[in-house]
C-alpha cells in the first residue's frame, strides 16, 4: 500500500511497518492509524496487546527436525521402545541394577551396559538397587548379595514389594563409592555415553522413598 502512511500512537506497545503489519512489543492499548499520502483520508483502529510473551529464548530454539533428533536434546529410545512411534530416535536410554554390573565383590562386568550402545547416537543409563516387583512376583534383591554377607542390613517392604538395603550402612556406602569409581574409570571419556544416573538411593529414583513403611535414619548425636 504505497499510498498509505501507517503510524502507531505508542511504539513501546506496538509498531507498524510500511505494509501495515502490526507487531506487539508489550502489553497495553495502542491506536494504529492509516493516512493517505495527501492527508485527506485517515482511518484508525484500537489495538489491545495482551498475554505478551518474550520470544528471546536462550539458547535459541531451532525450528528444524535436526534439533528434535539431536543427541542429548531430542527424543530418545526409552527402555526398548520409541517415545513417539513415527519419530526415529538417535539416543538410547536404559536402566540396570547394581547386581547386573558387580557380579561379585570388586568384579565388574561391562557387557550388559555396552550391549545397549548403538551407532545412532548416545546411551544414557541409570544404576539402581531397589526395584518394586509386581504383586504376583516374589521380591528380589537388586544389589550384590555379598553386601549382606559383609554386614549390611536390609529389610523387605510389603507395601512396595521389594527388598531395601540399609543406605546408611558403612558397608553399603563403601562399596557404593567403589561402584561410582568403576563407572568413572570406564565411562568418563566414552563419547558414546550421554549421561549416567546414580539411582541407588531410594526406590530407583522414581517415587524415591514414597510409601515405604519404615526407613533407616542416621541417629542425631548430642541432640538437645
Amino acid at each position: 500500500y504505497p499510498s498509505i502512511l501507517w503510524s502507531s500512537s505508542n511504539e513501546g506497545i506496538a509498531t507498524v511497518d510500511a505494509n501495515g503489519l502490526v507487531t506487539g512489543v508489550s502489553q497495553g492499548n495502542v491506536i494504529i492509524r492509516a493516512t493517505s499520502v495527501d492527508g485527506e483520508k485517515m482511518s484508525s483502529l484500537n489495538f489491545t496487546v495482551s498475554d505478551f510473551v518474550d520470544t528471546n529464548f536462550s539458547p535459541p530454539v531451532v525450528d528444524s527436525q535436526t534439533d528434535v533428533y539431536n543427541p542429548g536434546r531430542g527424543f530418545y529410545h526409552w527402555l526398548f521402545k520409541e517415545l513417539i512411534a513415527d519419530v526415529p530416535s538417535t539416543d538410547n536410554y536404559m536402566r540396570f541394577c547394581w547386581s547386573d554390573v558387580e557380579i561379585s565383590k570388586g568384579r565388574y562386568d561391562k557387557g550388559l551396559i555396552d550391549s545397549q550402545k548403538w551407532s545412532k547416537g548416545k546411551l544414557g543409563f541409570g544404576i539402581r538397587c531397589v526395584v518394586e516387583a509386581e504383586s504376583n512376583l516374589p521380591r528380589s534383591k537388586k544389589y550384590p548379595s555379598y553386601l549382606e554377607t559383609d554386614g549390611m542390613g536390609s529389610w523387605e517392604s510389603a507395601l512396595k514389594n521389594c527388598v531395601v538395603p540399609d543406605w546408611n550402612s558403612s558397608v553399603f556406602l563403601d562399596r557404593h563409592d567403589s561402584l561410582i569409581a568403576w563407572l568413572g574409570r570406564n565411562y568418563d571419556t566414552d563419547n558414546s555415553i550421554a549421561y549416567i544416573e546414580i539411582r541407588t538411593y531410594g526406590n530407583f529414583g522414581e517415587w524415591h522413598l514414597s510409601q515405604f513403611e519404615k526407613l533407616h535414619r542416621i541417629p542425631l548425636v548430642n541432640a538437645v
